[in-house]
């Protein structure tokens, strides 16, 4: 007998507007019977829901639209409907993987210079050890009596224009 009583009775209840916050303090709605309620209550629940998915696609095409200014393809389509989404998305991940390919390419490269240089520091350390030694023999031979002809300036200008034709 109570619960019958309760559903007789009107209930009130505040629903939102879409006007705001402020609008939803003075808004109040009678419900009579369990049928209306359920009506207004999937109304309610539509309404936000139709609101909630506006919101969500508008951020999506906000973020294509973004996409189409970034990607350097999408800038030459200037016609009048402008690009599909579809269209902005395969240009993008086009891009990306062209971006990916050059990043993995300069890695490669940066590896590469990086095995150069150490390279160069062996070497040098071998001609700084090579040139000792024959400071060395110079020397030994200085004192043996043997008059040294020094050729290591032409030798040098020798291999460095060998090394800049090649």
């Amino acid at each position: 007998a109570v619960a019958t009583t309760a559903s007789a009775q009107a209930v009130q209840r505040a629903i939102a507007p879409r006007g705001g916050a402020d609008q939803a303090a003075n808004v109040s709605v009678t419900m009579k019977s369990p049928t209306v309620s359920r009506a207004m209550r999937d109304e309610r629940r539509r309404s936000t829901h139709n609101e909630v998915e506006r919101r969500r696609r508008d951020k999506i095409n906000a973020w294509i639209s973004e996409l189409a200014k970034i990607i350097p393809d999408c800038q030459e389509d200037t016609s009048k409907q402008g690009q599909s989404k579809g269209g902005v998305l395969s240009k993008t991940v086009d891009y990306i993987h062209e971006l990916q390919s050059a990043n993995s390419r300069m890695a490669q490269m940066l590896q590469e210079h990086e095995q150069i240089l150490i390279e160069k520091q062996v070497l040098k350390a071998r001609l700084s050890d090579i040139e000792k030694e024959n400071t060395i023999l110079k020397t030994k031979l200085g004192e043996m009596g043997i008059e040294v002809v020094s050729q290591t300036q032409s030798v040098t200008t020798e291999v460095i224009s060998a090394s800049e034709q090649g």
